[in-house]
């Protein structure tokens, strides 16, 4: 590499750097993201695009700033890596992944470079960022899309200091929902609708981002990978067979404006399951008309069936002097009488397919069903070594847990370069409204505990609040928290 790249920034790519800060557009390297499994700086992509520093990764993708060498504009390019499945060679800079992987791997390649084939047919929509370029290199594919000079919304609601107003939020949902509406006629689903996939640039309007999760809701309708966010995501993204359609990105735009204008977030999926009531909107913000209230409540229904099916409908809903028709009121099973079980939990629980706790798998508890605010305290898995280190996963309801690197065996999904970390790595169990907590080892390379170190495979140990789980590795841990 050439001394005087080392004057260059690796944000807007003018020169005036000291490996610190930028005089010319204020970078600070110590602002930027830190991303384990990025490529470095000023790293090269098919002879015509220079990376610059990360600005964002997911379970699916690491996205960087970088430098078109032909037309020396910036502009924003997104990798396909899978954290779960892959890992990089930091020689050549491929990405590879485990023998045992490779099918889930290229199974997830091939249609990350077909969605990036169909997002570039949405060239010329203003809300939509727009894909310049797809390609291939390193084992893995390149999504090339404009670079947007903006904040998401999440941020600029910290910069503000408080919540949109009624109308600044009615014209960005509106927006959002069109945009939506442009993905779901070319049969493809956002899935990752958050306030902080919302770019909201100077001029005031915004831009829908972070396609890196799209997927075709036709053509693969179920079998779809589980992806989720608490308080935005819906139950049907929690399992891979559950049927996705634009009534999923509804739910998550609907919790998104909930959130900007109440500064509330929508509970988990599974606690308004387990009977957790949300507020309406009106009765939460003073100056959100009823109507509207009721079109975002009907939005976020926890029943697929009980939404709006369609973007149109729900624009054509607000539009009109009718009222909503809201969704029914969360049914709350009688403790004691479980044929009375006819009712809106039973709806979720065959919805969801939930099994029965006399089916778990063996080698786990066998935990008596408890019914809705049962008085369960909330058990936190949070992440403490590893590149998901500050993420957080709740346990809230008795049951068992599984815990690795795949997406399709386990409940908490870890991220990252650590192929030493089983599929299904280990199982967490909770009794007694998370009062007994149980561990076990299901993995390969072990797991350990501070109270009882390497745990022997399939035998199960108590385990408690405050203890830290390694799993493999103390490269790896995470605390338990209650």
């Amino acid at each position: 590499m050439p001394d005087w790249i080392n004057n260059v920034c690796p944000h807007c790519f003018k020169s005036g750097y000291d490996g610190i800060l930028c005089n010319y557009c204020g970078y600070d390297q110590m602002s930027g993201k830190n991303e384990a499994n990025s490529l470095p700086p000023f790293t090269v992509i098919d002879g015509k695009y220079m990376l610059g520093h990360c600005i964002g990764a997911g379970g699916f993708g690491i996205t960087y700033v970088a430098l078109d060498l032909k037309t020396q504009k910036r502009c924003a390019i997104k990798e396909y890596f899978p954290s779960n499945l892959a890992y990089r060679d930091r020689n050549t800079n491929e990405v590879s992944c485990s023998s045992k992987d490779i099918r889930e791997y290229s199974h997830g390649l091939k249609r990350f470079y077909e969605e990036a084939r169909t997002l570039a047919t949405l060239k010329g929509e203003k809300n939509i960022v727009e894909i310049w370029a797809y390609l291939k290199a390193n084992n893995t594919a390149y999504i090339v899309m404009e670079y947007v000079d903006g904040i998401n919304l999440k941020k600029n609601m910290v910069q503000k200091g408080g919540t949109y107003s009624y109308d600044e939020a009615k014209r960005i949902f509106t927006e959002i929902a069109i945009a939506l509406d442009k993905v779901h006629v070319k049969k493809l689903l956002h899935r990752d609708l958050t306030p902080e996939n919302v770019l909201i640039k100077k001029d005031g309007s915004i831009k829908v981002i972070d396609f890196g999760s799209a997927r075709d809701y036709i053509k693969n309708a179920t079998g779809m990978s589980v992806m989720v966010k608490s308080g935005y995501a819906p139950v049907e993204q929690y399992s891979s067979e559950k049927k996705q359609g634009p009534y999923t990105d509804i739910y998550s735009l609907c919790c998104t404006i909930y959130f900007m204008l109440s500064g509330q977030y929508v509970p988990d999926a599974f606690d308004r399951v387990n009977g957790k009531n949300v507020l309406r909107l009106d009765s939460v913000v003073a100056k959100v008309p009823e109507k509207f209230a009721s079109v975002i409540e009907k939005g976020m229904a926890v029943l697929p069936a009980e939404r709006y099916q369609s973007i149109g409908e729900m624009l054509v809903n607000l539009q009109q002097d009718e009222p909503v028709v809201a969704p029914p009121k969360p049914y709350v099973v009688p403790p004691d009488n479980k044929q009375e079980e006819t009712g809106f939990w039973h709806k979720i629980k065959a919805f969801l397919g939930f099994v029965e706790e006399n089916e778990l798998q063996p080698g786990t508890f066998n935990p008596p069903e408890l019914p809705p605010d049962s008085g369960f305290k909330p058990v936190w898995l949070k992440i403490e070594q590893g590149p998901a280190a500050g993420f957080s996963y709740k346990i809230t309801r008795d049951g068992s847990y599984t815990v690795g690197r795949s997406c399709t065996q386990c409940n908490v999904l870890l991220d990252g370069n650590y192929p030493e970390i089983s599929r299904l790595h280990c199982i967490i169990t909770s009794q007694n409204h998370g009062e007994k907590l149980f561990i076990e080892d299901r993995s390969a390379n072990g797991t350990y505990t501070t109270k009882y170190g390497k745990l022997e495979p399939k035998k199960i140990y108590d385990v408690a609040p405050g203890e830290v789980v390694y799993l493999a590795t103390k490269q790896y841990g995470m605390r338990i928290v209650k």
